[in-house]
């Protein structure tokens, strides 16, 4: 977790966009710290909405 802390953003690569429970948490962890969170494809099955971006080019 204090990778997390030290870290600008954190970009998660989601084939077909799959996002796994254990992800989910992290990206949980990494909003409360006002981190970027970049997706490198449309997200699917997270259930909880946080601030993301979507797209390398971001």
């Amino acid at each position: 977790m204090d990778a997390f802390r030290q870290a600008d953003a954190v970009i998660v690569c989601n084939p077909g966009g799959r996002v796994g429970s254990g992800t989910v948490f992290e990206l949980g962890f990494m909003s409360a710290l006002g981190k970027r969170v970049i997706f490198t494809e449309e997200p699917l099955g997270v259930s909880v909405s946080f601030p993301c971006e979507v797209g390398l080019g971001a």
